[in-house]
């Protein structure tokens, strides 16, 4: 890997290409070898694929996109001083590009003190933009079944696979069965009617160069069962049009207005009731990173600046995909309103 100083130094080369196959277009924004990131067109400049940008710029770059001429990589690649550093790598790969799904893999790369390697993946809904996750297709029930399922195979796989290894490497792949027994499945997409869970990110980064697959595959016939409409309607097994259907699970973007000025934020699910939030101004389009909970209806938000310190705080009553509240600075001596709904 080419050292960090270089990456930092890079400029925005111009050059970037289209991917005419698929129901979308697909601009590839490049910076020289290192970075590489979509930009998404719809037919008819359709509002689904404003939000797909959106949600993909806020949640990967920290910044929307403005001019056609702006270095998209610089806010992530500068180093930080922190223990990953700044992103010396992104790119991606579509992984499906139809009428009904947008699917697009992530692989990234950061670097400070010492290195550390992910990857992560989108599932759009492709026409109304809607982020897609894995229980939003499965009945609760299906879901519960089904992700029974899902970690039975995937340990069955990573146990056959790692008889490749001698034992005392075996034994460094143990802790990931306990992974992938409690995995939250976001890593995941569809492709040709099947669907495939990635399990990269349980691997720590001295395993995931040692040749053991981490992707298992599960066919139509193994859960088709286990669907509710709205994923009969991706997989085909019914004649429902996509757009009726709508995501309940986090990550969503969000649509409205703090202290009285036009913003988007991305609201993340973590772990239990931990939440994490990027926001921007539509008129400068800087992100502002936010972390904190939501416990039944209360969501409480801390803002941080650079060095991760807090600057302010959003109290607020999210529900039924709006949040209502105020944001406070750290000081107290300032209070706005936040009103923000779903796209």
């Amino acid at each position: 890997m080419r050292p960090l100083a270089y990456f930092l130094c890079l400029f925005l080369s111009g050059i970037s290409t289209y991917a005419h196959s698929g129901y979308f277009s697909v601009k590839n924004i490049k910076n020289n070898n290192g970075f590489s990131f979509p930009i998404v067109s719809g037919r008819n400049g359709s509002s689904a694929s404003k939000k797909i940008n959106q949600l993909l710029q806020i949640s990967e770059l920290e910044i929307l996109r403005k001019s056609s001429g702006q270095n998209i990589f610089k806010k992530i690649s500068t180093n930080n001083n922190g223990l990953y550093g700044g992103k010396v790598s992104i790119s991606y790969a579509i992984q499906t590009n139809s009428s009904k799904l947008l699917s697009i893999k992530f692989n990234q790369a950061s670097c400070g003190m010492t290195c550390h390697y992910w990857v992560r993946y989108y599932n759009f809904n492709a026409q109304n933009g809607e982020l897609l996750q894995l229980k939003d297709m499965f009945t609760e029930a299906g879901y519960r079944e089904f992700y029974k399922k899902i970690a039975e195979k995937r340990i069955k796989r990573l146990r056959e696979e790692i008889k490749k290894l001698d034992k005392a490497e075996q034994a460094d792949f143990k802790e990931i069965e306990s992974y992938y027994g409690d995995d939250d499945l976001n890593d995941f997409y569809i492709k040709n009617g099947n669907l495939y869970i990635d399990g990269d990110n349980s691997f720590h980064k001295n395993l995931k160069f040692s040749g053991i697959e981490t992707v298992c595959a599960f066919k139509n016939a193994e859960f088709k069962k286990f669907l509710n409409p709205y994923g009969k309607s991706i997989f085909n097994l019914n004649n429902q049009p996509i757009k009726e259907f709508h995501s309940k699970s986090l990550p969503q973007l969000y649509t409205g207005k703090i202290a009285g000025k036009n913003v988007l934020m991305v609201i993340n699910k973590g772990y239990k009731n931990e939440i994490s939030a990027e926001y921007v101004y539509l008129r400068y389009g800087d992100g502002i990173f936010l972390t904190g909970q939501l416990n039944d209806t209360t969501l409480s938000l801390s803002e941080k600046n650079r060095d991760y310190k807090d600057v302010g705080f959003i109290k607020a009553e999210f529900k039924n995909n709006q949040i209502e509240g105020t944001w406070m600075s750290k000081q107290k001596d300032k209070i706005y309103k936040v009103s923000l709904n779903k796209i």
